[in-house]
């Protein structure tokens, strides 16, 4: 862990903290002013209603940048602090993928070092570097949430964790997750990887016969699906009514 945080400095080098970097896509950090108008649809200070995808989805985020900057930070301290914030949770979240996946077949030594080589390697891949570039909350979400959905999965396909458990782990992960709506094909991508996921579970899982392993995993993407849906009905209800008065 020691060594993932200390990867997710790395933000801290790349201008003095006085330096508010900035390019095509990265605006300034929201003031506390700016983050109350996103709890709103509509937009007294542009005397329009806002797009579901410029404030609602990315919420957490707008509550980092005003919280920081309403407890004293400046803008630029505040803007390093979340950029390190986010480079450093996308590690931590393979950390405890991998824990998940072999803690109990390979000894401490050998699972810790396969999950810092393989932090290294998610939270600096050339595949992401333009999402820094101009802070997309949405790949940024993406990359965070998704090595965290699949350890509940895991769990849940293992028998590791209870239903009720899941289903309240899952709350937060998936507020958390709720950032991917500012570009929601990247819901696909969530879709995607737990469908390959469980798919390769129920293929190549040696424990136990096919139709033991369908219930669970049944059970735990039912359970996953539907508390994920409901924490972000919040963008997901306007996104699809703005599809249908759109078609």
């Amino acid at each position: 862990i020691v060594t993932i945080i200390l990867m997710g400095l790395i933000p801290a080098l790349w201008a003095p903290w006085d330096t508010i970097l900035i390019s095509e896509d990265l605006a300034l950090p929201r003031t506390p002013q700016q983050f109350f108008l996103t709890l709103h649809s509509w937009n007294p200070v542009l005397n329009t209603g806002t797009p579901y995808n410029v404030a609602h989805t990315a919420i957490l985020t707008f509550a980092q940048q005003a919280g920081l900057q309403a407890i004293g930070f400046s803008p630029a301290v505040t803007q390093r602090l979340i950029m390190i914030l986010w480079m450093t949770l996308p590690g931590l979240g393979v950390y405890v993928l991998v824990r998940a996946l072999f803690a109990s077949r390979l000894s401490r030594v050998q699972w810790q070092t396969a999950a810092a080589v393989g932090a290294s390697f998610y939270m600096f891949n050339l595949y992401i570097e333009h999402a820094w570039r101009g802070f997309n909350i949405g790949v940024l979400t993406a990359q965070t949430a998704l090595p965290l959905l699949l350890t509940l999965l895991y769990l849940g396909f293992k028998g590791r964790i209870s239903s009720l458990r899941l289903a309240l782990y899952t709350v937060p992960v998936a507020l958390w997750s709720s950032g991917v709506g500012v570009n929601p094909p990247l819901v696909l991508v969530f879709v995607a990887a737990i469908a390959a996921f469980a798919l390769a579970y129920l293929l190549f899982s040696t424990s136990g016969r096919l139709s033991s392993r369908l219930v669970p995993v049944l059970r735990t993407v039912g359970i996953l699906g539907t508390a994920s849906i409901l924490i972000n009905a919040f963008w997901i209800i306007p996104f699809v009514g703005q599809i249908q008065a759109t078609t």
